[in-house]
């Protein structure tokens, strides 16, 4: 099949038509990467590893439109398979995503233990679990849970426990009820025990 035109969409895109009536829908990237010009001659195994070349970069384009919030390699993984594309496609996307620095869970791991202490005031047990359902490993979590600031941890328990006491003044089971709460947001028994 020889190229008799391409044309720019307004969708960023490229439609090539070949001499036999048919067509393709390419990315500008898939176009530079494989040489595609008017005039070129293109077997059906070249169209094919076009088609897979142009596939790769649409899962591409689509991961990096989801990492415009910070996300877990597990959580680009399965937003590209539930977008349809397959998972060497997806791991090949992971691959390129990890070697250009989009993707790091040790840094995603690090930011979030910051931030749940910071802004939410939750206990190291909340954010392991958190971080678990996101699927970041083991290792990575608790390397990420031995470089809390501590003191902010126990900071943030001493004054969470202190209002939640204060505000149960005339409760008889203040107590129980403060525990409770802070086993809620991720304080272990011994930590509340030791430091309230």
């Amino acid at each position: 099949m020889e190229i008799i035109k391409i044309i720019y969409n307004k969708t960023k895109d490229y439609t090539v038509y070949f001499d036999n009536g048919e067509s393709i829908t390419l990315l500008e990237d898939t176009l530079i990467k494989e040489n595609i010009s008017k005039g070129n001659v293109i077997d059906e195994e070249k169209l094919a590893s076009i088609l897979f070349e142009n596939r790769k970069n649409q899962a591409f384009e689509t991961a990096l439109n989801y990492l415009k919030k910070l996300r877990t390699s597990v959580e680009v993984a399965n937003h590209l398979q539930d977008k349809g594309f397959s998972k060497d496609i997806a791991d090949h996307t992971l691959k390129r995503l990890r070697r250009l620095n989009y993707i790091d869970d040790e840094k995603y791991a690090a930011a979030y233990c910051r931030d749940k202490i910071n802004i939410n005031r939750y206990g190291p047990q909340k954010i392991a679990f958190f971080l678990k359902s996101k699927g970041i490993d083991e290792s990575i979590i608790n390397s990420s849970l031995s470089d809390l600031d501590w003191d902010k941890v126990i900071d943030n328990l001493k004054k969470d426990g202190t209002n939640k006491l204060n505000s149960l003044k005339q409760d008889d089971k203040r107590w129980e009820k403060t525990l409770r709460y802070l086993l809620g947001k991720g304080y272990s028994y011994d930590l509340i025990k030791k430091h309230l």
